[in-house]
């Protein structure tokens, strides 16, 4: 599939506010479900909503999708914990 991005901001601009719910979910099922790439996702998301959004969508995603007890904070890193 070849990802135009004037047809992905059409194609978002279909979905409205599902939109960005979508991509939250299409990350959360990416990082779940091994085998789905997320960098397909991540892309489409920068072309439908620019750098900004689309990074806050998909950190959204990544961050809903992240299995509990994974170092998500800097103070849960091996390094702050040693101090």
């Amino acid at each position: 599939m070849v990802l135009d991005a004037r047809a992905v901001r059409s194609y978002v601009a279909t979905l409205g506010v599902w939109g960005p719910v979508a991509v939250i979910g299409l990350v959360v099922l990416a990082i779940l479900v091994t085998p789905i790439p997320s960098a397909p996702i991540a892309l489409a998301a920068g072309a439908a909503y620019g750098h900004t959004r689309g990074t806050l969508y998909v950190l959204a995603g990544a961050e809903l999708g992240a299995p509990p007890g994974s170092p998500r904070r800097a103070s849960s890193s091996p390094i702050s914990a040693a101090r």
